[in-house]
């Protein structure tokens, strides 16, 4: 039998082989090229990071020279490559953070002519050397950068083409102020871990002089680049190098302040040095090179009218400071006296090229007052923060009240069945009737801006139609109510989730009697209901006391007669020549400008022995009020008495606010010889509102 040859099979060898190949091939070029590129990526980020934590280490150096206190700053000295299930990974990369002294013993601070004092006297040292701190990162692919600098308040990047680009200002001359940082000590860290660097400040040298002189400086850096750092310094009148590792600063003849702030690594700097700001036995005193400030909290970016919605509670509030004259790239502080009350997010940041930098804050569901700081160069401003009120209805509504028809409800309209923002209770706005809660006031007198926050959500039970709305109300200066927010009803389009809700309210919001309510608007539909918890009322520039003046009514004021919240009138001496009295008069609205308060007493004046058919138990004639021992705000008052009447006229010379209180003084009132009686007073604004109270002649 013939058997015939058969090679089919060799087509799927080859087909398996070459296609082993082309596998081969694949993994071999992913990893050759793929892998490499991805952890360049990896790497780079990492360099970016390091950029950030040497700018921290920075500023952490500048503040601590200013403060005297001590700081740490970590530095991420290498990184890990992410996992792959095939493809090989090298190890994590290392790195290192030294500081080195420049240029050694031999290369120090130097201040020459222009009776300057030596630099020994100003920083108070026995050689003003100072270091460098260097990042050198050790990665495994990145090879265009070689390592992040910090020298002289100047934080920069070489590459390995010797090229430098500068991450930072610099903050050793600033107009006529020339402030030295030297970095005594040295410390050598590596691996692939976290470096900590512990610097420390003491004292400052502080000396005026007038003059023309120069500087020598240790650098690693060149002359030509110290010129670029020091270009928009017009007393700068030339830059040279010097032998060594140094480079020589010129400066035109003006007035300087010369200061000097060691800072030490791993431990505090021993300096004493023999001039200090405010030392008369050794300078001449002065200021700060420039002064730092809290920018008005109504002008600043962040929560404000209109309202925002916040990501948790409480919320963040942006607040800012500002130099003057304005300084580029300095280092800014921040921080606050009482963290419970008032959290600062950023405490350390660097002012941009408006002369500002910025910082977070939370106001927390904490009542009490502290203060917030910032600080830089010397300078420091402070910023008080007031928060009366914070309520977490969990034991009732504590200082709110019910009102409107909300308040025809005998239940105290806590609700511990559906949601909160904190502990197990909220307050529910019933829907169907119009209405809601409401706080007592509060003196903001003398505050820039008010923070509010609260919680809101739908209810949960039943379906609403989509008209009700809550609204938040505060009682502005001009006792009206002023929408601060409002929410419409959304879950009918199917959004029911809660938020947490922030405005910023400015000048309208500061007077001696704020108040803020929540209530129902169009609320025709039992399920149009609302859940509200933790509102809080944050006051930033004054401390805050509770307002005098009641809110009853929804907010129309009570207590006392329609447009004034409380009326008085002492009683009058008899048997006197000199007597004095005084009228007293809160109002419950604002008072125009140019609008006037009438008060009739007519009753009271009569000549002696007159046959008038009223008792005649004073004689006001003499009388004159007494600008002294009044109390007139931003008006003037007269008196004016005939035979049969007696009037005292109060005019607004500008708008009075609510719950401003008058007091007239008015003496000479001869009530000798006359008879014993009380009369009665009528006051009367010159919009028609009237109140009426009572004295005695006795």
């Amino acid at each position: 039998m013939i058997f015939l040859e058969d090679t089919r099979a060799q087509s799927v060898q080859i087909g398996a082989v070459l296609l082993f190949g082309i596998l081969v091939i694949s993994f071999s070029l992913h990893q050759a090229v793929i892998v490499p590129n991805q952890n360049r990526d990896v790497e780079f980020n990492h360099f970016t990071t390091a950029q950030n934590e040497m700018e921290i280490l920075r500023n952490e150096i500048l503040n601590a020279g200013q403060d005297g206190d001590a700081s740490q700053a970590p530095v991420q000295l290498g990184t890990s490559y992410p996992p792959r299930m095939i493809a090989a990974q090298p190890q994590r990369s290392s790195g290192s953070l030294r500081v080195r002294s420049i240029g050694g013993d031999s290369k120090a601070f130097e201040l020459q002519e222009g009776g300057t004092p030596s630099t020994q006297e100003l920083c108070g040292l026995d050689s003003v050397t100072t270091g460098a701190a260097t990042y050198q990162p050790n990665y495994n692919y990145l090879d265009s950068v070689k390592n992040i600098t910090y020298e002289n308040t100047v934080t920069y990047t070489n590459g390995r083409s010797e090229s430098r680009s500068f991450q930072t200002d610099q903050q050793l001359v600033q107009n006529t102020t020339v402030h030295l940082y030297p970095l005594v000590g040295e410390s050598d860290q590596g691996g692939s871990s976290v470096a900590s660097v512990t610097v420390e400040g003491n004292e400052t040298g502080f000396k005026s002089v007038s003059g023309s002189f120069s500087l020598v400086v240790p650098t690693r850096l060149s002359a030509t680049e110290w010129e670029q750092l020091l270009s928009e310094q017009t007393h700068v009148s030339g830059v040279e190098s010097v032998s060594g590792q140094a480079v020589k600063i010129n400066f035109d003849n003006s007035d300087y302040n010369l200061k000097c702030s060691p800072v030490g690594v791993g431990e505090r700097p021993d300096n004493n040095p023999a001039y200090v700001k405010n030392n008369d036995g050794n300078q001449n005193g002065g200021g700060t090179a420039y002064n730092i400030s809290w920018v008005d909290t109504r002008l600043v970016p962040g929560p404000t009218e209109p309202s925002e919605v916040c990501p948790q509670f409480p919320c963040n509030v942006t607040l800012r400071a500002s130099t003057d004259p304005t300084q580029i790239g300095a280092p800014v502080g921040f921080g606050s006296g009482d963290g419970n009350i008032a959290t600062v997010q950023e405490r350390l940041n660097v002012t941009g090229r408006a002369g500002a930098s910025q910082t977070n804050v939370t106001f927390n569901r904490a009542v009490g007052n502290t203060t917030l700081w910032t600080q830089s160069g010397g300078a420091k401003d402070s910023l008080v923060v007031s928060t009366p009120s914070s309520a977490d209805f969990e034991s009732g509504l504590g200082e709110y009240s019910k009102f409107g028809s909300f308040e025809g409800n005998d239940a105290d309209k806590r609700d511990n069945t559906q949601q909160s923002n904190s502990g197990e209770w909220a307050v529910l706005l019933d829907g169907g009737s119009d209405g809601g809660i409401k706080t007592t006031g509060y003196d903001t007198t003398g505050g820039e801006s008010v923070i509010i926050q609260y919680w809101v959500v739908n209810s949960d039970r039943g379906t609403p139609d989509g008209n009700g709305q809550l609204v938040a109300e505060y009682l502005s200066k001009d006792g009206n109510w002023v929408e601060a927010d409002s929410k419409l009803q959304e879950r009918p389009q199917g959004s029911d989730s809660a938020e947490i809700r922030t405005v910023r309210l400015g000048e309208a919001a500061i007077h001696d009697n704020f108040g803020l309510r929540f209530k129902q608007v169009d609320a025709d539909n039992p399920n149009d209901e609302w859940l509200i918890d933790d509102p809080t009322i944050t006051v930033l520039g004054t401390k805050v006391a509770p307002g005098a003046a009641d809110m009853g009514g929804g907010g129309d004021s009570g207590g006392g007669p329609p447009g004034f919240s409380s009326l008085s009138a002492t009683n009058v001496p008899s048997s006197t020549v000199f007597g004095s009295q005084t009228f007293t008069f809160t109002l419950n609205k604002s008072l125009a400008n140019g609008e006037t308060v009438t008060i009739n007493f007519d009753e009271a004046q009569g000549l002696k022995g007159g046959g008038n058919e009223f008792p005649d138990p004073a004689d006001y004639r003499s009388a004159e009020i007494s600008d002294f021992f009044s109390s007139l705000s931003d008006g003037t008052a007269t008196i004016a008495a005939t035979e049969g009447t007696v009037r005292i006229t109060y005019q607004a010379n500008q708008d009075i606010s609510t719950g401003t209180t008058i007091e007239i003084v008015v003496y000479d009132v001869d009530t000798e010889g006359q008879s014993t009686d009380t009369v009665s007073a009528t006051f009367s604004r010159s919009d028609g509102t009237t109140g009426l109270t009572t004295f005695s002649v006795d």
